[in-house]
């Protein structure tokens, strides 16, 4: 039985869980109880475990929002993806974010961009408390500091098509990283796209579920060939996750560096039941090299990556 058809019957199931998460305020422990109990009906069989594939977790660096560009961080542009590649850099991260007619293009924060000017991300925090989604086809039009190309889904999936040893980790934004309708409708649009283009570019495309709940919702609509659990807002109980891990075969967890449960503890768990741990963003050697001595395998990164034969040096 394949992983589509074996969750397309249990969706049902799942739709009140996804009500919960919101009725409780995103209290992933008390909804991950629930899940247990009606577990045996929806965990993943054997089947899934043989069908993901983690032959991307070859180097230590993946490239952050496709790395940057001429030093510039957060651009998901062509340039940044271009010039990272040449660097030896072979997995890319990119954030899918929707246009004020919800059509989904490759943006960070909506702050970052005013008409031609890329505004860098901490200069935008800091001083631009909000910003309203541009229209797709003036967000097409522009010219990032004259210099960077900005990509929708299908100029990601012809990236993809052309550079056939690149994986792409697919982060989607949505509130509260909730999987919802806006999100299926993006992962709905880029399946169609890499299909269409030929076989091999759906297989490199990499999810991220942020909840037990985003992963069971999102499999039972796609069969991607390999997902990173990132452990963002939502939090269960650790002995959970690894149990969750075990159970649908995930290897690769990503933690944001500045979280409390980001620690030497939650590393050992998540290598005693086989998973990688990715650390996502960190751009100095030095922090890279203690974390490492703290467990962790793989770093989102900015910046890092040096000419070469793609083996993923660090030369900060």
């Amino acid at each position: 039985m394949g992983i589509k058809n074996y969750f397309w019957n249990k969706r049902r199931k799942l739709s009140y869980l996804s009500r919960a998460i919101s009725e409780q305020s995103y209290e992933m422990g008390k909804v991950y109880e629930e899940l247990l109990t009606i577990r045996k009906g929806l965990i993943l069989n054997g089947n899934l475990k043989q069908a993901f594939d983690y032959s991307w977790q070859k180097g230590s660096l993946y490239a952050h929002a496709m790395g940057a560009a001429d030093g510039i961080a957060y651009t998901n542009s062509k340039e940044a993806f271009l010039q990272n590649y040449r660097k030896g850099c072979r997995v890319f991260e990119t954030d899918i974010s929707l246009t004020k007619e919800g059509l989904p293009v490759l943006c960070h924060d909506w702050r970052q961009i005013d008409e031609n000017r890329f505004i860098p991300y901490s200069e935008a925090v800091r001083e631009i408390p909000e910003q309203k989604p541009m229209e797709y086809a003036r967000f097409m039009r522009v010219r990032l500091n004259d210099a960077y190309t900005p990509l929708d889904l299908n100029g990601l999936v012809m990236l993809a098509k052309e550079y056939s040893d690149a994986y792409f980790i697919v982060s989607v934004k949505s509130l509260h990283y909730i999987y919802d309708e806006t999100v299926r409708a993006r992962f709905a649009l880029l399946e169609m796209l890499c299909r269409t283009q030929g076989v091999g570019i759906w297989e490199r495309m990499i999810p991220q579920a942020h909840s037990p709940v985003y992963f069971y919702k999102m499999m039972a609509d796609f069969s991607f060939h390999s997902v990173i659990y990132g452990m963002r807002d939502i939090q269960i109980p650790l002995e959970q996750l690894t149990l969750f891990l075990q159970e649908t075969g995930i290897k690769a967890v990503a933690c944001d560096h500045g979280k409390p449960f980001t620690n030497p503890h939650t590393f050992e768990a998540i290598h005693k039941v086989g998973a990688q741990v990715i650390v996502a963003t960190v751009n100095k050697t030095k922090e890279m090299r203690e974390w490492e001595e703290k467990g962790a395998d793989a770093f989102l990164t900015d910046l890092g990556f040096s000419e070469g034969d793609g083996s993923n040096e660090k030369t900060l």
